[in-house]
């Protein structure tokens, strides 16, 4: 049998990538005598070889589905493993209800039309499940007691109350087929299960199948993870600014199919927008958001202190223009490693968590920012006084020094005698430092330009005459 070999660049990847998959499986006298061991069982009486097949769904990515620009930078590695799976699925039926009974890896029995087929399923596949969704969590993390609905960042908050209800569907699909294992789950939700809760909502465009890890799911959590970094900046700020202000706060102590209440409850749904009916539950195994125990819960006084001290409406056009600008990514990634700091429960990796969100908010070029002139930046942030900068500078450079102790001599934070006060005074000089720069944002967002905006910002304070 002739081997067809394609037409173009993409047709040469795609069949090298399917035959190397189709090499890996077939009837268990298909393999020599070293492979037949790991075999495992495919369909029926198929076998395949899983240690080579677990590497071929990320070469599909990068050889066959990059030379689609319209959807590469859709597609993350879950995606196309989920996609590659089930292309080879489906050829394997088209090539076993043709040959019956084949006698050899099926790759043998790869045929032109196949190639067609596996491009066409691609395609159909990509643009079929290509379009822009609607991602909800439903949690009890933070909770609207005043305001029905409220924006921060990308994501909007909505009382889940009987109104709300009444827009969902009378049954919500399931989502991932659960039923052997957890047959509790896998059975439609009735909406009514998810009042009192709150929903977070958020539009993306972009690519999902039937799986929790696609790239529309991944940035939704990231999306989810930011709004309560944010929050949680906010709360330590207002808690230690003049004229305090306590956001209220409850201990998480339930929870939905999760093995740690820190995850408090969450339940998360997609459905593809103008097709509102069609709303199916995720039900994640992996990707739970690990946060506070403490569930956040708003009032009216609490939006007027966020809007007023805590530059909400600033933040929000941070996080709209995060898609195309250096600095609203810097200020947001600080965001995601301060949420890891909090969450830590070792003190050492949340010293390090801290130093590491220090750095990507100050950091002015690729070789890094030097300890010193991180810890003159927040000086200037945190205090209008000569005297007290300069006080602050001292306390700032010698808790920097521990990164350095930390990474480079295996110091256990814990060593440092003042070990409770220095994480909070840690935490508390990256608050009033993420605070500083939402403030400052427009000023500084002027001097972004193909040198740091940062840089250039603390330039211009230091520099600038009486």
């Amino acid at each position: 049998m002739k081997i067809f070999k394609g037409k173009n660049k993409f047709e040469h990847k795609l069949i090298a990538i399917t035959r190397i998959g189709l090499n890996c499986i077939g009837l268990e006298n298909s393999f020599d005598e070293e492979k037949r061991e790991s075999l495992d069982v495919f369909d029926g009486n198929l076998k395949y070889d899983n240690k080579q097949f677990l590497y071929l769904p990320y070469a599909f990515k990068n050889f066959v589905i990059d030379e689609l620009p319209k959807y590469k930078e859709k597609i993350n590695n879950a995606s196309a493993s989920a996609l590659y799976r089930s292309l080879i699925h489906n050829l394997t039926k088209r090539i076993i209800s043709r040959e019956h009974s084949p006698t050899d890896v099926l790759n043998k029995y790869l045929e032109q039309e196949d190639v067609y087929f596996a491009e066409k399923f691609i395609k159909d596949t990509l643009k079929k499940n290509s379009a822009k969704y609607k991602v909800l969590l439903f949690t009890d993390l933070v909770i609207l007691h005043g305001p029905k609905k409220l924006k921060i960042g990308n994501i909007s908050l909505n009382d889940v109350d009987d109104g709300y209800i009444q827009k969902l569907p009378k049954n919500i699909e399931g989502g991932l087929d659960f039923s052997k294992l957890f047959p509790s789950i896998s059975s439609p939700l009735k909406r009514e299960a998810l009042k009192g809760h709150t929903a977070l909502e958020i539009n993306i465009n972009g690519f999902h199948l039937s799986d929790e890890l696609s790239s529309v799911f991944e940035h939704a959590l990231t999306e989810f993870k930011t709004l309560f970094s944010f929050l949680h900046v906010c709360d330590t700020f207002l808690g230690n600014a003049q004229k305090g202000f306590e956001i209220k706060k409850e201990t998480v102590t339930t929870g939905l199919f999760v093995t740690n209440n820190q995850t408090g409850y969450q339940k998360y749904f997609i459905h593809e927008i103008g097709k509102e009916k069609a709303i199916i539950q995720i039900n994640t195994r992996f990707e739970k958001l690990m946060l506070s125990r403490e569930k956040i819960i708003i009032t009216n006084e609490t939006v007027t202190e966020l809007m007023n001290k805590c530059h909400l409406g600033k933040f929000n056009q941070i996080c709209i223009e995060s898609q195309n600008k250096t600095l609203p990514k810097k200020i947001l990634r600080s965001l995601d490693w301060f949420l890891r700091a909090i969450i830590e429960e070792d003190n050492t990796d949340s010293a390090l968590d801290y130093f590491i969100s220090l750095e990507t908010l100050f950091s002015t070029g690729e070789s890094g920012t030097n300890s010193h002139i991180i810890a003159e930046n927040v000086s200037l942030l945190t205090s209008m006084d000569l005297e007290k900068r300069i006080e602050n500078y001292a306390k700032y450079r010698k808790l920097l020094d521990w990164r350095n102790k930390i990474i480079h001599h295996g110091k256990d934070f814990e060593e440092n005698k003042n070990c409770w006060e220095d994480l909070l005074a840690l935490k508390i000089a990256l608050v009033w430092s993420l605070m500083g720069i939402i403030r400052e944002y427009d000023f500084i967002i002027k001097c972004e330009t193909k040198s740091n905006a940062i840089n250039k910002y603390f330039q211009t304070k230091k520099l600038r005459p009486k």
